[in-house]
């Protein structure tokens, strides 16, 4: 993950905006490639691991415009978006 802003900091309740990009690599043995001309419309239709920031408030990504995808022939997947996320600091109380 690339951070390139972090704003709206509130100190009293220790929430904050975030923006950056995240970028996410796997290994799929199930696809076939056959050329090497792939768009982003292709994730659509292929499995995405789910990425899950146990403490956010809110995440938002910017679709497709700000995101990249590639398949490799070694059959390596690789995605990379924009997003913005609120987090909030947790306190564990045991």
């Amino acid at each position: 993950m690339a951070v390139y802003e972090i704003d709206e900091i509130n100190e009293a309740s220790m929430d904050f905006r975030l923006h950056g990009y995240l970028r996410t690599d796997w290994i799929d043995e199930r696809i076939t490639v056959n050329s090497s001309l792939v768009n982003n419309r292709c994730i659509d239709y292929l499995w995405v691991p789910d990425v899950i920031f146990e403490h956010s408030k809110v995440t938002r990504t910017f679709g497709r415009v700000n995101s990249y995808f590639s398949i490799g022939t070694d059959k390596r997947l690789r995605s990379a978006e924009r997003l913005e996320f609120y987090h909030f600091k947790t306190i564990n109380k045991k």
